[in-house]
């Protein structure tokens, strides 16, 4: 005669599944309570003082210290002045102009019908320090046509029509979307952390903050960084999720 059901034991015919499968592989997730160490097991097969499985195991702890506070912030702060510099130094891009006066048009006419191809996020972020400078604009070559780009033409004459303040306006763009680069920085200093430890989130965070590629393509007026930290931010959120998924999560 078969044994009743436990309620510990429910989930076993989620656990047979792929999903789930893959759920812990990528994310660790414990859908059923853990039992503690030396704890006797609910289950059809379980013994007393049977040893725990890995996935029972404690993760590396993720609280922040004092120290921790410190040298994230330290870095962040060395990210950050690095972009900046770098932001005031590079000339404009092919298409930052563009998005230039795709971010004020959505700020001052409301509308997204300019540089349509990409999120409006990062441009919208970026262009709102223009507000402070009421630059002149000109939205004539913005038609709607199909197949139609207009954001190149309209982003080169929104910077010719105002030569004594392109240059600020375009930099303080730039500089409005540094904080997008360091939440990525956060991201992924945490998400090691509570994953491989603590030393594997300092590698995250300094690799993060000299990388290249990051500090090359932060600086600019683009969607590449910004789309790659919300992406990421994603992710660490959905592994987390897996982690106490419930239904009203």
């Amino acid at each position: 005669m078969s044994e009743p059901l436990s309620a510990d034991l429910g989930g076993d015919r989620l656990c047979r599944s792929p999903l789930f499968r893959w759920a812990r592989w990528f994310g660790r997730a414990r859908l059923l309570p853990s039992r503690e160490p030396g704890e006797a097991s609910s289950g059809p097969s379980g013994s007393a003082g049977a040893s725990p499985s890995p996935d029972s195991q404690p993760r590396p702890s993720i609280l922040w210290t004092r120290q921790t506070w410190a040298g994230v912030l330290a870095l962040l702060a060395i990210h950050s002045l690095l972009l900046g510099w770098l932001a005031a130094v590079y000339s404009p891009t092919y298409d930052e102009p563009g998005h230039l006066a795709a971010g004020y048009r959505i700020w001052t006419a409301g509308s997204v019908d300019l540089y349509i191809v990409n999120p409006p996020l990062v441009k919208t972020v970026a262009a709102w320090p223009l507000l402070f400078f009421q630059p002149k604009t000109d939205w004539a070559r913005v038609i709607d046509s199909p197949g139609y780009r207009p954001e190149f033409s309209t982003g080169r004459v929104f910077l010719a029509e105002n030569p004594d303040t392109w240059y600020w306006m375009m930099t303080t763009a730039r500089w409005a979307c540094i904080p997008l680069s360091l939440i990525g920085a956060v991201v992924a200093f945490q998400w090691a952390r509570e994953v491989f430890g603590a030393t594997s989130g300092w590698i995250a965070l300094v690799l993060w903050t000299f990388d290249p590629n990051l500090l090359g393509n932060g600086c600019l007026l683009a969607p590449d960084v910004g789309g790659s930290t919300m992406g990421l931010l994603a992710g660490y959120l959905f592994w987390k999720w897996l982690d106490w998924a419930s239904w009203e999560r």
